[in-house]
């Protein structure tokens, strides 16, 4: 493998010199396909304690939701879990997809870094056991680019979309409230209903996010 690419892999996943990962149900290759080196130690049959990352491979969401009490109970707080799995793509029957399947995760106190693309089968995301004090949103090169036509991120300006601005429109006092918003909550708004995968769930989180503008909710992960 180019080392070029390599080192391209290594910034991905956040992986320095003299690292040492757990792999939990990997595939044999994976230490090829990572590129292993500079003195980074993969081991596979080790407790979690001790590790500076955890690269856990699941395909489905039984395989997950066995594993998630035990990995989570032991997980340092300043250990990063990698969770990967199965894209749509590849061969492996999944019923995961990026917004499908991680019910039982949002059940913990957690923060999520970064959703990555590993390889052809697999998508992998980082978090880390320790509450966020930010908004839980993660946005991916590929997020960035479907949002591009409404969001300019470096000027940072919110071109609302038509449905978009019909709905709002509909409740002129919400609607001045979310105009009101600073940019980054508007784009958070407005971030969490393209990102909805079918029409159903977009139609469900406009309802939502109308309720959340009447109570004042600055962005959707506000509580009150």
């Amino acid at each position: 493998m180019d080392q070029s690419v390599i080192n391209a892999l290594h910034k991905k996943f956040r992986l320095v010199p003299n690292e040492k990962i757990l792999v939990v149900n990997g595939p044999e290759d994976f230490d090829t396909k990572l590129g292993l080196a500079d003195g980074i130690a993969m081991h596979t049959s080790e407790a979690i304690q001790g590790f500076n990352q955890i690269h856990w491979f699941v395909q489905n969401k039984a395989e997950f939701e066995l594993g998630l009490s035990s990995i989570m109970a032991n997980l340092p707080p300043a250990a990063i879990l990698w969770i990967y799995y199965p894209k749509k793509t590849s061969k492996i029957q999944t019923d995961f997809t990026r917004d499908k399947g991680w019910d039982m995760l949002f059940t913990y106190a957690i923060t999520w870094l970064t959703l990555v693309s590993f390889d052809d089968t697999w998508s992998a995301f980082a978090i880390k056991n320790i509450p966020s004090t930010k908004p839980q949103y993660v946005e991916t090169r590929e997020c960035i680019n479907l949002y591009e036509p409404w969001i300019d991120m470096n000027k940072k300006i919110i071109n609302l979309p038509p449905f978009f601005e019909e709905v709002l429109s509909q409740d002129p006092p919400s609607f001045a409230y979310y105009q009101s918003l600073a940019y980054t909550h508007r784009k958070e708004y407005l971030v969490w209903i393209l990102s909805a995968k079918t029409e159903e769930t977009k139609n469900r989180r406009l309802e939502k996010m109308m309720e959340m503008l009447r109570l004042k909710r600055k962005n959707p992960n506000d509580k009150g």
